[in-house]
């Protein structure tokens, strides 16, 4: 918001930033080489058009045993089920994948076989029918809480110029 502020004062449509802070030998801050740092630079384009977040809507019908859970080990195919769903953005820009962490209590993502850790979080790439090696046809929640708890799955939409949204999708295990 501020640089997009700053661009709309200070430059024209496609200004840029570049930001040089010499610091304080006292530091001491070295590189991987044992070189002394002395300096962070910053150099950012800046538009008038602002960069605002795409969405993934899911769809209306809510996931049934059978459809996007399966009847035997309750798994919720989550991606299949956001692939299902809408993706649209104000600024016309493409939806890129989203990122995922597992929540604090309910259950852990899978991701193409694998089980995200705690804190662990990972992009997975929009797609489906194998467009790539692993995608979000392949991300699934494995609930751990008994049947009719609601489980908040968060995830954050990032567009291919970098926007990033956080949305939440109550989850009510089946």
């Amino acid at each position: 918001m501020m640089i997009n502020l700053a661009s709309k004062a200070m430059f024209s449509d496609q200004g840029s930033v570049a930001l040089k802070i010499d610091l304080p030998a006292e530091l001491g801050l070295l590189d991987a080489n044992d070189v002394r740092i002395d300096s962070l630079s910053l150099s950012a384009d800046v538009a008038l058009t602002p960069n605002s977040p795409a969405v993934v809507t899911p769809p209306t019908p809510t996931p049934t045993l059978g459809t996007y859970v399966d009847n035997t080990t309750k798994v919720f195919d989550f991606g299949r089920y956001l692939l299902a769903g809408t993706r649209s953005d104000v600024n016309g820009d493409q939806v890129k994948g989203v990122w995922v962490t597992n929540p604090t209590t309910g259950g852990d993502f899978v991701l193409g076989g694998t089980m995200l850790q705690d804190g662990e979080r990972k992009f997975v790439v929009l797609g489906g029918s194998n467009t790539s090696a692993v995608d979000l046809e392949d991300l699934k929640f494995k609930p751990d809480v008994a049947t009719s708890t609601s489980v908040p799955l968060v995830y954050v939409v990032e567009d291919t110029r970098g926007a990033l949204g956080m949305q939440t999708y109550n989850y009510t295990v089946l």
